[in-house]
């Protein structure tokens, strides 16, 4: 309000010079006295962040029974068998490649469960 008066009144500077010279020592009264208070005031102590509430712990599945795996089939199949399996065979009815159907064989052969016996491969 002081501001609007002070600019009307420097429109009108010397009809009302001692008006105005009023004026502009209250309007500095009035920023002095706003920056003290500004000055003494406790800088706001940062805020602090609300703590999410916890989530809630989710029950374990229970364990799921061992699948059977391509390489048990293969296991299976040559105890299924007489005679001694081929390799092509082997990888025909399990359903995979050649050369997958030979690491199984090699996996399988390292853990003594099946042996080559001529063209073929039987379990022991």
């Amino acid at each position: 309000m002081l501001k609007k008066i002070l600019n009307w009144l420097l429109g009108r500077e010397e009809e009302h010079s001692e008006l105005l010279n009023e004026l502009k020592q209250a309007e500095e009264q009035e920023v002095e006295k706003e920056f003290l208070e500004l000055v003494e005031q406790k800088p706001a102590a940062p805020k602090k962040r609300a703590k999410k509430p916890a989530a809630k712990k989710r029950a374990r599945k229970p364990a799921k029974a061992a699948k059977t795996t391509k390489k048990d089939e293969v296991l299976k199949l040559l105890s299924r068998r007489k005679k001694p399996a081929k390799l092509e065979d082997i990888a025909e009815k399990v359903g995979v490649t050649t050369q997958t159907a030979r690491r199984y064989l090699y996996y399988l052969k390292k853990e003594g469960k099946v042996d080559k016996k001529g063209d073929g491969w039987v379990k022991k």
